[in-house]
């Protein structure tokens, strides 16, 4: 799945489908941290949330949140864990409010 991932990443990029890559990077950053590869996975959803945000995606950014919340307690750099979590709590409440 990740090397199909990363063709559909590049794809992407040429495109110029940045919501498409906000989601793949998720996706990727989501198989790294399976793998236990935090240091990758913290990178892919850093720039995941980045593109999410400038493409105004809100469940896009809340997956990269969320994600990125885990990569980086599993780093334990708890600073930006801390960042990421209290982003994602906002965000799902501001989007709870919204069904209101």
């Amino acid at each position: 799945a990740y090397p199909l991932l990363l063709q559909n990443l590049q794809s992407s990029i040429d495109s110029g489908e940045w919501a498409d890559v906000s989601l793949v990077q998720s996706a990727l950053a989501r198989i790294d941290y399976v793998r236990k590869n935090y240091s990758s996975a913290a990178k892919r959803y850093s720039l995941a949330r980045q593109l999410a945000s400038s493409s105004k995606r809100d469940i896009l950014l809340s997956d990269a949140l969320e994600g990125g919340a885990k990569a980086f307690a599993a780093l334990g750099r708890y600073d930006s864990a801390y960042y990421y979590q209290k982003e994602y709590l906002l965000l799902r409440t501001n989007l709870e409010a919204r069904k209101y």
